[in-house]
Parts: C-alpha cells; sequence; structure tokens
C-alpha cells in the first residue's frame, strides 16, 4: 500500500504476523522559524521497493498532532493513524492464530527517530494548505485491502462451520454406525435386553400370556430362559429338581418352583422354600408362591375382581341369615371346622353352610328363592358355574366365612378376596393379627379370629354390626376410598401374570420390594447375560 498527503513520501507494507513493515516514512515537522524537521519510524528492517500501487490519501487535518515537550510544535504522529488490518503469515501450522489474524483488526505501535536534514527529501505541504476542508476524514482510494480482508473472513467462517460439522457428525453419526467386530459384552447385553423373554411352563406346553413385556411363552425347555416348575402337575415332581446339575449343564437357564398350595399340604413345596433360604446348591434359583416375599408372588386376587364396585345396600341383604360358609375341606391343618361349628350353634339358623362340610344349606335352592339366576325372555336359561353360584350367594349375606385350611404366612385365598369383591364382610381365619394387617383394604374392613379371645366373642360382634346399619356402612365404606397401600400392592400383583412380571423384572422394571436374599439377582443377570442392575 502507497501512502501519501501529509505523511510523506511513498512507503510500502507488508503484513506478517501482525508485524508492520515499512521500507521508509518521512514525517514532516513545520517550525516556528520555517526550517523543517522530519522524524522517521524505527522498524525491524527495511524491505523491498515501493511497487507502483493504489494510493491512500490521508487528510493531515484529520491525524491528530504529536506535540513536542516545548509545547510550539507539532507534527503528524503515525500511532494515531486509522486501524490497520493485519493478515496472517503464509505458515499454516497454527490454525488458530490464524483464525485470530483474519477476525482481529489492531494498532500499529510506532516508535520515531530523529533524521538529519540530509536524509529526506522536500516537506509535503499540508492538506489544509491545498483547500481540503479539515473535517473530512480519511478517505479510502481503493477497496483491495478490504475486500482480501472481507474474502479471507468469509473463507475462515467458511472453514469453521465446516470444522464443525464434521466435529457433531464424529459426535452423533458415527458411534451408531456398529463395526462389522465381534460384539463387546455391553453391546451384546443391550441387544438381549431388548429381545422377548422366553419362558416354560413344565407339564403345560400350550401356556400362553398376554403382557405388555415382550414375552414368549416355549414350549421346547431346551430353548427356554426361564423353566417354572409347578408343585401341583401331575407330571412334575419338584422334589427331583437338582439345581447343581442343571446349573452345570445350563448355565444360562434359570428354574424357579411354582405353588398357589399350602405348604401344610406339599411338603415339597416347604422343602423347596427351606433350601433356597439356606442357599443350598440344590435349591431352586427363585420362588414363585402366594408367598409376599417371593420372588414373584402370586396372590389369589386375580384380575377379574372389581374391589371397587358398589355393594349392595343394607336393606336388600338377607335380613334373616347372618352369614354364608362354603368349606369342603373337612380335614383342614387347623381348628377351622371346629370354629365353624361352635358358630353355628352359638347362632342357631343365622349361618347357612354350603360346602361339605357342615352342610346345612342347599345352594340350588337358595338361588331359587332369591331368584339370583333370573330367566330373561328370549334368552336360553344360563345355567350358573359353581363359582357363579357362589358369588350371587355371598352378595346377599351380610357376612361371609373365609377360614383358611391352615394356619400359614401369607395364605390368603380367593374365599377372602371373593366376599370383598361383593360387599360380604369376610371373616378370616389363618393368619395372625399382624400378619393379615398387609390384606385389609381398611383396618375395619374384615374381621379376623385371631382379634377374638373365644369364639363367643367373635359371635357377639357378628351380631352387633348385623343390628346395626351404620357400622355396617362404615366396614364398606373402604369401597370408596383409596386402598391401604399393601392391599393396593398386593391386587396389584395379582392383575399382571406372574410369568409378564418375570420379563419385566429382567428388564429391569419391576420388581417385589419385600423378597428375600435380593443379592442373588445379580447372578441372575450374568447368567442370563443381561445388563446387571
Amino acid at each position: 500500500m502507497q501512502l501519501s498527503g501529509c505523511l510523506g513520501l511513498p512507503f510500502c507494507t507488508t503484513f506478517s504476523r501482525g508485524t508492520f513493515r515499512s521500507r521508509r516514512l518521512i514525517l514532516p515537522r513545520r517550525l516556528a522559524s520555517g526550517a523543517q524537521e522530519t522524524y522517521r519510524p524505527s522498524y525491524q528492517r527495511i524491505i523491498r521497493p515501493c511497487p507502483s500501487v493504489p494510493t491512500l490519501v490521508l487528510p493531515c487535518a484529520a491525524v491528530p498532532y504529536y506535540r513536542k515537550s516545548d509545547g510550539d510544535s507539532r507534527v503528524c504522529s503515525s500511532k494515531h493513524i486509522p486501524k490497520v488490518m493485519l493478515f496472517p503469515s503464509q505458515k499454516m501450522s497454527r490454525p488458530l492464530n490464524i483464525l485470530k489474524d483474519f477476525l482481529t483488526p489492531r494498532r500499529i505501535p510506532t516508535n520515531y527517530e530523529k533524521l538529519p536534514q540530509d536524509q529526506f527529501g522536500s516537506s509535503v505541504e499540508s492538506l489544509q494548505e491545498e483547500g481540503i476542508p479539515s473535517d473530512r476524514r480519511p478517505q479510502r482510494t481503493s477497496s483491495r485491502p478490504y475486500c482480501c480482508y472481507k474474502r479471507l473472513r468469509v473463507l475462515a467462517l467458511c472453514l469453521l462451520v465446516v470444522v464443525a460439522g464434521a466435529v457433531v457428525y464424529m459426535l452423533v453419526a458415527v458411534p451408531r454406525a456398529q463395526p462389522t467386530k465381534p460384539i463387546t459384552s455391553l453391546q451384546s447385553t443391550n441387544s438381549v435386553s431388548h429381545s422377548a423373554l422366553k419362558i416354560h411352563f413344565k407339564g403345560d406346553s400350550n401356556k400362553q400370556v398376554e403382557c405388555d413385556t415382550p414375552l414368549e411363552m416355549v414350549s421346547d425347555e431346551a430353548e427356554a430362559q426361564l423353566v417354572i416348575w409347578p408343585s401341583a402337575n401331575a407330571h412334575v415332581d419338584i422334589s427331583e429338581y437338582n439345581g447343581e446339575k442343571l446349573r452345570r449343564e445350563k448355565p444360562d437357564q434359570l428354574h424357579g418352583f411354582w405353588s398357589l398350595e399350602n405348604a401344610e399340604y406339599y411338603p415339597q413345596v416347604a422343602t423347596a422354600r427351606q433350601k433356597l433360604a439356606a442357599e443350598d446348591p440344590m435349591a431352586f434359583d427363585f420362588e414363585v408362591t402366594y408367598r409376599t416375599t417371593s420372588d414373584f408372588p402370586i396372590p389369589y386376587a386375580y384380575s377379574f375382581f372389581n374391589f371397587t364396585k358398589a355393594a349392595l345396600p343394607f336393606e336388600t341383604r338377607r335380613q334373616d341369615k347372618l352369614a354364608a360358609a362354603f368349606i369342603s375341606n373337612c380335614r383342614p391343618q387347623n381348628n377351622r371346622t371346629d370354629i365353624l361349628k361352635k358358630l353355628i350353634e352359638l347362632l342357631p339358623g343365622q349361618i347357612d353352610s354350603f360346602g361339605d362340610c357342615l352342610m346345612n344349606a342347599d345352594s340350588n335352592q337358595v338361588i331359587q328363592q332369591l331368584d339370583l339366576n333370573p330367566v330373561i325372555p328370549g334368552q336360553p336359561n344360563h345355567t350358573l358355574s359353581r363359582w357363579e353360584e357362589k358369588m350371587r350367594i355371598i352378595s346377599r349375606y351380610k357376612f361371609t366365612i373365609a377360614f383358611e385350611n391352615a394356619n400359614e404366612e401369607d395364605y390368603v385365598t380367593e374365599k377372602y378376596y371373593q366376599a370383598l369383591s361383593v360387599g360380604s364382610i369376610p371373616i378370616h381365619l389363618g393368619l395372625t393379627t399382624d400378619q393379615f394387617q398387609k390384606f385389609k383394604p381398611s383396618p375395619n374392613a374384615a374381621l379376623n379370629v385371631a382379634d377374638f379371645k373365644t369364639v363367643e366373642e367373635l359371635a357377639d360382634r357378628i351380631k352387633q354390626i348385623s343390628k346395626d346399619r351404620d357400622t355396617f356402612n362404615a366396614m364398606l365404606e373402604w369401597k370408596n376410598l383409596p386402598f391401604a397401600a399393601r392391599f393396593a400392592e398386593i391386587t396389584a400383583w395379582g392383575k399382571v401374570h406372574e410369568a409378564c412380571r418375570m420379563a419385566k423384572f429382567f428388564r429391569q422394571e419391576w420388581r417385589n420390594p419385600h423378597a428375600l436374599k435380593q443379592e442373588r439377582y445379580k447372578s441372575f443377570f450374568q447368567r442370563l447375560n443381561l445388563p446387571t442392575p
């Protein structure tokens, strides 16, 4: 670039990594006496002679004066010359510095040295003397430096966008493209975790289960990941299970025992439970029973029970009867037959027993008497199942005898939930007061024989409630209120098939918080090659 005007003789500039280099710059200074004194900036080195380049005119009036210490003289100070855009060097080894040089304008500091009179040429008169107004700022007569700077800035921005796009692609797109290499353990577990869990029920190869989680019921035990051994199946003997041998032969397969039957009647269930608790090498891997502490509880609160269904009003119940009983096992492991017999004696004619034990009523006769199976014109007569007969009959009684055949922890069968469903107050026998508490939808929703010291005391309480409509309705108020937390949890288990909950368990979507020895679960996931929770 060549400058002329008040700045004096032509000079050349080269921009290299922030260094302003010049061949020669003469700044005249007019003294009061008319003589001239000239200063030259100090630069690193003198470079090539100036070629013929466009001229940039800088009015002196637009350039501040440099005032000497004596206060009577002034010159144009080059440190006040307008900003000069610096361009990067041709070395491309430091791209960040290059971008910085592209985008950053800088002032060029200049140091002056005094020249002898014989080393400078004739001075240039100020532009004021040539008639140029003093309020005019420097005007660019050539746009070449600016255009070059703008073009390089655009190139730098384009380069920055390309680099940013490449980085985003490497972070987002590349990890999704799986290389054709052996799958790592984590990748393998992720792929398995999204596949359907394969379950086989021994003795029932055609079993089908509906589930909102990927699940496949397989008929071939060899291809199953979980094998269930039901205790009540005539073709399955859970006592033949050899856990140590099967874990050695099929390490990627888990086995569990399944039972809805009381352990008092099925000793093999009690044995399997004891081995599992003792961590016996011969034990099953997990338990699927009515116990709330089992790995996959299966309560008798079946999914079709509607516990919020409104109960019949107090007036529509039988006023000549108090309770109904359906008991067929006359050789229980507890004293339920004796207690039922005692109640029948204490409440003569008030308790109807429809079961094989202590039978004193006919279900068919009661159904006809109360018109519980009405004939609908235009439709064939419906023959009620045993379940339907019981549900319709107990709905008309204020109380239902729900005595279990053994005093086994958490053993609460469908007879109790049937009574809750139709709004008949259940009278339970089998659990202690503390054990039974979690099965109540509300604290006063049922009667427990264990809460009474004698059968006579129980009979008196039954008569008292049956005569007081307000007390009776208060015991059914739970149908309109939120259930107790444990009761809600238990009934929720009953709404989802245990096989479906197994699938949810291995996808880490569900777990029984009350299960025993949960530290075993880590080995379950490892054996099935699934992500460890």
